[in-house]
């Protein structure tokens, strides 16, 4: 989504880029889908959203992918991500702000916690966790080894799965949290071994991504058995989201070049743009159209994806906004 520390131009993926703007879909497709915290809620909405589960994953393993990591500590490993991401963030969570003062359809909310989790501009949650995600991997590989960083990782994560999908597995007080700072670093850190190690699964990547599907469709359904819960839900995040997103992304690299790959690799330049504009149109379509039924969803689904993408095709054309739209 964030293009933050890249390798030389010539590195980049075609397809990579193309389905940036793919998985923005995707995203706010997510975003779309009825509430899941009160019953009812329909099964088809909760197997959709599981599909849409590695949007995400995709983009903090693409970062990754394109992380430059230092053999020697600098300065550059903390302001390179900060100078690309913190722009981006302020100026989405201030035109959420002046949004909301102008047509008030939402509580404004935005508190010291609030700096890492969006507040009421929930989405913007991935801008910081990507952010600290960049840092601690590069900061990690070039002071403490790319192994280690490794382990590092793996325990974050496995700190973000236990308080969040599994807390009510493991029956802990409280109120599950997303753990999104936990959750990305081990994104970040697989993007970066599957450039370092020249991943690629070949033939075996449709069975893979299969196989990664199916093991988070098992895992979900025994979070719902084994805690008790009232409806089946997807969660933000669990333990075989990280193998759906490595399984898609390394699929995704597969994707032969086209005329059609290639026009979408150019929009992907917009895809973040996309992803945080498109609350905007959620918060205001959704109320009249409703997301009920499945139909209902694909209509606001394509509307507020393609009223996202028509403002970030707009914002282009505004002088010195190019900082934080491509």
């Amino acid at each position: 989504m964030a293009d933050e520390i890249l390798l030389a131009r010539p590195d980049r993926n075609t397809s990579i880029d193309a389905m940036r703007y793919v998985f923005s879909f995707v995203i706010v497709l997510l975003h779309c889908l009825p509430p899941a915290q009160h019953p009812p809620h329909p099964a088809w909405a909760a197997l959709v959203a599981i599909a849409c589960r590695v949007s995400v994953p995709f983009f903090f393993i693409t970062s990754g992918y394109f992380l430059k990591p230092l053999a020697r500590l600098d300065l550059s490993v903390v302001v390179k991500p900060l100078k690309r991401l913190l722009p981006i963030y302020l100026f989405w969570m201030f035109a959420y702000f002046v949004f909301l003062q102008i047509c008030p359809i939402q509580q404004w909310s935005f508190g010291p916690r609030d700096l890492i989790s969006g507040g009421t501009a929930f989405h913007l949650w991935f801008l910081p966790a990507l952010g600290l995600a960049l840092v601690l991997v590069s900061a990690g590989t070039s002071l403490i080894g790319i192994r280690t960083t490794g382990a590092l990782c793996v325990v974050l994560a496995a700190i973000g799965v236990i308080f969040s999908s599994y807390h009510n597995v493991l029956h802990m007080p409280g109120n599950p949290q997303r753990g999104g700072l936990f959750i990305a670093p081990l994104f970040v850190y697989l993007g970066l071994c599957a450039k370092v190690g020249n991943w690629k699964l070949g033939r075996w990547a449709a069975p893979a991504i299969c196989l990664s599907y199916i093991g988070l469709i098992l895992e979900e359904w025994m979070i719902y058995r084994a805690s008790n819960a009232a409806v089946f839900i997807s969660h933000d995040f669990t333990i075989a989201t990280y193998l759906v997103g490595l399984t898609c992304f390394l699929g995704v690299r597969q994707i032969p070049r086209s005329q059609f790959v290639d026009r979408l690799a150019w929009a992907g330049r917009i895809s973040l743009t996309v992803y945080a504009s498109h609350v905007f149109f959620l918060w205001l379509l959704a109320p009249v159209i409703g997301n009920d039924e499945i139909w209902r969803v694909g209509l606001l689904t394509l509307l507020c994806f393609g009223l996202a993408t028509l403002l970030s095709l707009a914002l282009m054309r505004v002088p010195g906004l190019q900082r934080v739209i491509v």
